[in-house]
């Protein structure tokens, strides 16, 4: 339990989730839809973990030691981006009936 008490771990993390879809009938051909998706996810996160040198999980019992203790800082920083087209052509037939 005093490994746990003597932890602290703390972190932000910020995160934006974008996206965006178009679909433009061409004039000059209106059976022909271009269609265009955008998409994004951005996270930038930082955080710091510390375990003090009189915590037992992080004293050090080697003559050779300068210290114990743990204080790690980090950063972490993720981009993806999504680019995807394509083209959709739908043309109705008028359905060709027979007679008997």
């Amino acid at each position: 339990m005093g490994q746990l008490e003597q932890k602290e771990d703390k972190s932000d993390v910020k995160r934006s989730i974008g996206n965006i879809q178009f679909d433009y009938k061409l004039h000059f051909l209106p059976d022909l839809h271009v269609n265009l998706n955008l998409g994004y996810d951005v996270s930038k996160g930082e955080g710091t973990i510390y375990i003090p040198d009189s915590a037992a999980s992080a004293y050090l019992r080697s003559p050779d030691a300068k210290h114990g203790g743990v204080n790690n800082q980090y950063k972490q920083n993720k981009s993806n981006t999504l680019l995807e087209t394509y083209l959709n052509y739908v043309k109705d037939i008028k359905s060709i009936q027979q007679s008997y």
